[in-house]
């Protein structure tokens, strides 16, 4: 596990090394277990809370369990222990949904790479339009 102090910046380890918080087997995918997930807010964004809901939890949104903690550095982290399957899921910051554009994200998910870990493997649009990440666990 990789943990940050001081200076260092989050967002810049996880455009260089989106795998720095969470093991992957050989052939690339999320190995189960322990999954660390990660928000970066933007410089000057004011953050109250951030909350993750999904599949996972039949996205019950607001759970104590699974609200992040703030880190030192102003970055907010959660862990969850998470058996092999697919999941899509959300992030809730101050209450609202996270918001990005996953209709123009051809692969390379450009809009929030430096902003969550782990990166998905793949969007889910609701049947509202509202976009969900997906990641694989093996």
């Amino acid at each position: 596990m990789l943990f940050i102090t001081g200076c260092a910046s989050i967002a810049k380890t996880i455009k260089d090394n989106p795998k720095s918080f969470n093991q992957y087997n050989p052939d690339g995918t999320l190995k189960a277990g322990k999954i660390t997930f990660v928000y970066i807010p933007d410089p000057g964004e004011k953050v109250d809370s951030v909350y993750i809901a999904g599949t996972f939890n039949q996205w019950n949104e607001g759970l104590p369990d699974y609200e992040f903690y703030r880190m030192e550095n102003g970055n907010y982290k959660i862990e969850l222990e998470l058996p092999a399957g697919k999941y899509v899921y959300q992030y809730m910051i101050n209450g609202n949904w996270l918001k990005y554009d996953a209709g123009t994200i051809t692969g390379g998910m450009e809009t929030i790479t430096n902003k969550i870990a782990p990166l998905p493997d793949s969007f889910y649009k609701d049947c509202f339009g509202g976009p969900g990440v997906v990641i694989v666990l093996k």
